[in-house]
């Protein structure tokens, strides 16, 4: 898609993992689970919303020449293997 619609538009993904949202949290079940949910990440964090944001505003503000990335902002969850 990023080669078919240049130069017009840039085709970029930012994939998050969880971020401590009021709704994320009540997913996981409550504030008390995100701990347990964070020690599962290589990082043991979440990022923020301003973490996610960030990466965001990269794509669109900062990263004129760059189209058809993607971008994890998971504390490095991507790398983990699922069983």
């Amino acid at each position: 898609m990023a080669a078919e619609l240049s130069p017009r538009i840039r085709v970029n993904v930012v994939a998050p993992t969880l971020s401590p949202t009021e709704t994320a949290t009540r997913l996981v079940g409550g504030e008390d689970a995100l701990p347990r949910v964070a020690s599962l990440h290589p990082l043991k964090a979440l990022p923020s919303p301003d973490e996610v944001a960030s990466a965001i505003s990269y794509f669109h503000v900062q990263a004129k020449t760059v189209t058809g990335q993607s971008l994890a902002v998971d504390a490095g969850m991507s790398l983990v293997q699922s069983r």
